[in-house]
């Protein structure tokens, strides 16, 4: 596959095609939201387990993991809005 460079697109045109994105397709929204919300709880529920068994290694590095995965979630869903797009 033979790699464009289209420069700094803010939006899909024909210049800018979807094949050219980062992913080079269409983030869903509903399936992005789905896994913030599991691994929001995910990273609740090892604040807890972790605190009550004391395993703090093991809690701070699943924590981390869970938030961080959430967080990639959230940028996927950014990317699906430009509305929500800090370009403006």
């Amino acid at each position: 596959m033979v790699h464009h460079d289209h420069g700094f697109c803010t939006e899909v045109t024909p210049e800018c095609p979807v094949s050219a994105t980062t992913y080079g397709y269409y983030p869903n929204l509903a399936v992005n939201s789905f896994f913030i919300g599991l691994f929001g709880v995910c990273c609740l529920g090892q604040i807890v387990i972790g605190t009550t068994r004391r395993t703090w290694t093991y809690l701070v590095a699943l924590t981390i993991g869970c938030f961080g995965e959430a967080v990639g979630y959230g940028g996927r869903i950014i990317m699906v809005s430009p509305s929500l797009s800090i370009h403006e």
